[in-house]
């Protein structure tokens, strides 16, 4: 994991990924202080909340966008999924790596109310440091969701345009609730696209429709024993309910009135954890599916290997080779080989170790796991900055 994590880290502030979202933040609150507090005379530091908390959203989009799509740019995607590292490993690595940006803006945010403390004594410090570590905590959580889409996106324009619609529609969930309010029946399209909603969700998780069909069942069959038995009172209740807890930003308006909201803060991060442990199912399933591609990939190269095999060894030797010479001549294996290369990024081989034969038995030396991924990722980090 520490490999990766250097690795992004280094990726995301040798190009514009890290210092964009820097300046994103810090740039949106000197904006906000100027507009609200200098011209407009507000009080408090905390007016500004909601507008850094959008500045956060548009960072963290822009700066998880390419964190996995961008490995299957630069033709690292299946080097990923095949290292020997766990998947927890490639969430955490990829994960921590993008909240350092997100706490040193906590910090640089810090100072716009100390400064506005010290020119106007009667602003209040501790209600603007407190709407600060309130946007710092919204801000790990909207990175977390943004590598959440990431890792369930192709491209990278698809990993931002689905992050911005689920920050769209959080946004929005409040003003749904309210007309959600007004409704006394639950109709057939509103079931149908809750249906719709859930198998979508699932099918990202697992990549399965049967999985996400049955998850859809499960969900709604107690939607649909409560409308059959006249219920709907209860199910629009949870329904608003669900819109209004959908909402990350409506929490905020707390520290704008002056109020310290503890559980707020540990709700955001909640969520974030939350989000972690989806793109870890995310990045699973992918797992998964890359190593049926090997499988099969390997079964249907199986007797071309051999016969390439039985060829390369006659004309190292000049004539006929014996039974399972030409597969293991000299300590090497023309299959593993070959495998080893499908794995790899077509600009050149990287070194997974000392290949040589070994000293009495001329067999080829199996590499540690952490020599393995630390030569890797030293090799890639010229060639594969993706963040740039």
């Amino acid at each position: 994991m520490k490999a990766l994590f250097k690795r992004e880290l280094r990726a995301l502030f040798s190009g514009w990924g890290g210092w964009g979202f820097l300046a994103l933040a810090t740039g949106a609150a000197g904006i906000a202080v100027f507009i609200v507090n200098i011209l407009g005379g507000a009080p408090s530091f905390a007016e500004n909340t909601l507008y850094l908390a959008l500045a956060m959203a548009l960072g963290s989009g822009l700066c998880c966008m390419r964190a996995f799509p961008g490995e299957r740019a630069s033709n690292t995607e299946r080097l990923l999924y095949t290292l020997p590292l766990r998947t927890r490993d490639i969430v955490l690595g990829k994960l921590l790596s993008r909240l350092i940006p997100v706490l040193l803006s906590g910090v640089l945010l810090a100072l716009y109310p100390l400064g506005l403390s010290l020119a106007f004594p009667q602003t209040s410090l501790s209600l603007g440091l407190s709407s600060v570590a309130a946007v710092t905590a919204l801000g790990m959580l909207l990175m977390s969701a943004a590598l959440f889409c990431s890792a369930c996106s192709r491209t990278a324009a698809g990993a931002f345009a689905s992050f911005a619609l689920l920050t769209l529609a959080s946004w929005a969930a409040p003003y749904a609730a309210m007309r959600a309010e007004a409704l006394t029946v639950v109709s057939p399209l509103m079931i149908a696209l809750m249906t719709a909603l859930v198998v979508l969700l699932v099918y990202i998780l697992c990549s399965d429709w049967l999985v996400s069909f049955i998850a859809a069942a499960l969900a709604e069959a107690p939607v649909l024993l409560l409308h059959l038995r006249g219920e709907d009172a209860r199910v629009l209740e949870a329904f608003n309910a669900l819109l209004k807890r959908l909402s990350v930003f409506e929490p905020l308006s707390a520290f704008v009135n002056g109020i310290f909201d503890v559980g707020t803060i540990a709700g955001y991060l909640t969520v974030a954890a939350l989000f972690a442990c989806l793109t870890g199912l995310a990045i699973a399933a992918r797992r998964r599916g890359e190593g049926r591609h090997e499988h099969v990939a390997a079964r249907g190269k199986a007797l071309p290997l051999t016969v390439f095999g039985a060829q390369a060894g006659q004309r190292r030797g000049g004539g006929q080779v014996g039974p399972g010479q030409g597969q293991t001549q000299h300590g090497h294996d023309p299959q593993a080989q070959l495998r080893g290369a499908a794995r790899l990024p077509p600009q050149g081989r990287v070194s997974l170790g000392h290949e040589g034969p070994g000293p009495a038995h001329g067999h080829a030396h199996v590499p540690h796991q952490q020599d393995v991924v630390h030569q890797t990722f030293g090799a890639l980090a010229g060639h594969t900055d993706h963040e740039a």
